[in-house]
């Protein structure tokens, strides 16, 4: 270990250290700007422990400003979606990701969003780092309009929608739809001593909020015909009464189709009534590629990576797959889950060719592989 230069910020040395592996000499407690090696300490830096400490999920902030990124918000944005893939038992330093944040993000835009309100009132909202399309479902809320997003796998809907119910103040509930999901699991039932049993779709459509359908394209048709009433009338009828619909309830949809059935890929997806359908404005939601590089990169580094150029050659790596299999209509989904989650086992030290047949290639036969190499 050898001590060069001094931090920028403290005064104190920089220690570095050269690989065995590589040869390459990287920073132990420092950090650099994209991705270059720096020289300014990232977590022991003097300095940096005066801050206050980072909450886990900060308030969304309504703001006015120029939009640019916000490290404090993009952090914990970050730090969520990294915790999602991480196995049960890591852990993640959250000033780690901070520092990360700032780096991998510099230059990013936050999403400024004006909406207009029921009440007609313009609100700026500043929601952070967010996908691309985040604005329109954001004006969409707003305006309490049910929603129904349409994407492939792995690409954020979810975290999402849940995401716009915070910047809009709005309470969130979920239930994750399937071929057994009963209308009781929907609108809760009378148990053996006449008591209701409420459920959370219940709650949200009496007190108000977001409530999402996740993959509703797997729901019984005949069950989601009851929702009919619910998500589009002013009232609906539960088992105990019939009740008013809150004037802030609104309903979002996720799903792999649009509700026609089954594709090449989502062969489990069913046909939906077109009933049910036409109560959703719909909304293709695609691959934010942008986005995508910044968590596979936040969260290679808060892993333990050293070598950013093994980030970066990885998530080109999925990139060109991806663009490949849907070029030569390979039914194989490479989403930024593939990313992400091999950044991850890169960082802990596994070879790319076992990354690469756990999380990109999984199953195919040689001959596809080759061609999508």
């Amino acid at each position: 270990m050898e001590s060069v230069g001094q931090c920028r910020q403290c005064g104190e040395p920089v220690e570095w250290r050269t690989s065995a592996k590589t040869g390459r000499r990287y920073p132990v407690n420092a950090l650099g700007a994209s991705g270059v090696l720096g020289s300014f300490h990232s977590v022991s830096c003097p300095r940096k422990r005066e801050r206050p400490p980072i909450h886990s999920d900060p308030p969304v902030a309504s703001s006015q400003g120029n939009g640019h990124a916000n490290g404090q918000d993009l952090a914990s944005l970050i730090a969520r979606h990294v915790a999602a893939v991480m196995p049960p038992t890591a852990t993640l330093d959250e000033a780690r990701v901070r520092a990360i944040a700032s780096e991998v993000a510099g230059g990013r835009v936050n999403v400024n969003v004006s909406v207009r309100g029921l009440d007609g009132a313009v609100t700026t909202t500043d929601a952070g780092r967010q996908h691309k399309q985040f604005p329109i479902l954001l004006q969409v809320i707003a305006r309490r309009r049910n929603l129904w997003m349409t994407g492939p796998a792995g690409s954020g809907k979810t975290r999402a929608a849940h995401n716009a119910a915070q910047a809009l103040g709005l309470a969130f509930g979920a239930i994750s739809v399937g071929p057994q999901t009963t209308q009781s699991a929907l609108f809760g039932y009378m148990d053996a001593h006449g008591n209701y049993v409420p459920t959370e779709f219940r709650r949200r459509y009496e007190q108000g909020g977001v409530f999402l359908f996740d993959e509703i394209d797997r729901g019984n048709p005949g069950v989601l015909t009851a929702l009919n009433q619910a998500i589009e009338n002013g009232t609906c009828a539960f088992p105990d009464a019939m009740v008013p619909r809150h004037p802030d309830f609104v309903a979002i949809a996720a799903a792999n189709t649009y509700g026609t059935g089954a594709s090449r890929e989502y062969v489990g997806a069913l046909q939906l009534d077109a009933a049910t359908l036409d109560r959703f404005a719909m909304l293709a939601w695609e691959y934010d590629e942008a986005l995508e590089h910044d968590l596979a990169m936040a969260t290679y580094e808060a892993s333990g990576g050293t070598d950013p150029t093994v980030a970066e050659g990885w998530i080109a790596k999925v990139r060109r797959a991806r663009s490949k299999a849907q070029a030569l209509k390979v039914r194989h989904v490479i989403s930024p889950r593939a990313s992400i989650v091999g950044a991850d086992l890169l960082a802990s030290g596994m070879d790319e060719a076992t990354v690469s047949a756990c999380v990109l290639w999984k199953g195919l036969d040689s001959d596809t592989i080759e061609r999508l190499r």
